[in-house]
Formats: structure tokens, sequence, C-alpha cells
């Protein structure tokens, strides 16, 4: 009994020995010859203008399995056009161009869209004195996407609760995400 458990720890033996061999020989096999050089390691691009020197596959081929990040600052332009309602708030129609040639994200809680309304250096109203939960936005590269915000023509300095309606008169709105901006200006009646 006992030779035939000697027997069998060395064929098992035998066995691993044989996998570690081949596994050693294929590692040695596809690695390259002394001499060769071994394929640099290529960085992720990380500005606009490198992204831009990529072709679509191989910008394609950087973004596979990987999550958009956020839109770089400088890749982002506004524009924004105010239309009065007949409750006599105002609708604010910004739209965001992402001139990042890949996907990329605004809006997240670290640089929400925001807008303030102001009367000479009055502050009116502002997204910032009573913030709601941030929408996060993907942005196809190159492309652009519009959001609206609307102020319900309502004085509002601090927290959330309304001070009173807005008086007739010429207004200034100034909506930002990052570093862009975009201004209007408009007459509630």
């Amino acid at each position: 009994m006992a030779r035939r458990a000697v027997a069998l720890a060395l064929f098992v033996l035998l066995l691993c020995a044989l996998a570690w061999g081949a596994k050693a020989l294929v590692t040695w096999w596809r690695s390259p010859a002394v001499g060769e050089e071994t394929p640099a390691e290529v960085a992720t691009p990380s500005s606009a203008a490198e992204w831009g020197e990529l072709s679509e596959e191989e910008r394609f081929k950087e973004q596979v399995g990987r999550l958009p990040e956020e839109c770089p600052a400088d890749s982002l332009n506004l524009a924004v056009n105010a239309s009065s309602l007949a409750d006599g708030g105002v609708q604010l129609e910004v739209t965001i161009d992402n001139t990042y040639p890949v996907p990329c994200t605004v809006g997240t809680s670290k640089s929400p869209l925001t807008a303030t309304i102001s009367s000479g250096d009055d502050t009116i109203w502002s997204t910032t004195t009573c913030p709601g939960d941030p929408t996060v936005l993907l942005l196809p590269g190159g492309e652009q996407a519009t959001r609206t915000i609307t102020w319900p023509g309502t004085r509002r300095t601090s927290g959330c609760d309304a001070e009173g309606s807005a008086e007739a008169g010429v207004y200034h709105a100034e909506v930002s995400i990052r570093s862009a901006t975009a201004e209007v200006a408009f007459e509630v009646r």
C-alpha cells in the first residue's frame, strides 16, 4: 500500500513539473529576443489637443472600459437665451458646447451648472443659495447639449424661501459651469 502511495505522489509531482515547464516554455517563447525592442507604453491623452491628434479608432480604443472623465474647463463653451413665462418668471435655455473630442461629464457636485439673476449690483436670485441635486450630464465628444433653468420671478438671497416677487425692470442672468460663462439681459414687466 505504501508503494502505491509513493508512486502516486511521484506521478502527481511529475505532472506538476511538466505543467510548470510548459508554462515557462510558453513565457520564454512569447518574450522578445535579446536586442529586440518592446512596444512602449502609450500614455493616455490628457488634453483636448492630444485627443484631437488621435484617429477616431484610437480614441475609441482609449475609452473602452473607462468611465468618462469630467470635461476639461477649456473644452466648454456656454450660450444662454431668456424667455418670459406667463407667471412672471423667466426660462433660461443654456447650450453647453463640448469641444473635447471624447465623451466627458459636466454638472458634478464639484462643478455644477449655476445661474445668478441680478439687477445692477443687487443679486436677486441664484441657484447656489438653494442648490438641488446636481444633474450629471454626459456630453458626447464635440457635441452640444441644452439645459433649462427656470427663475420663478422671485427674490431669494439666502436659503430656499422666496422673499417676494421681483419688480418690473431689466435684469441680468449669468450662467456658468467651471470657467465657462454666458450672460443675457432681459426685461420683467
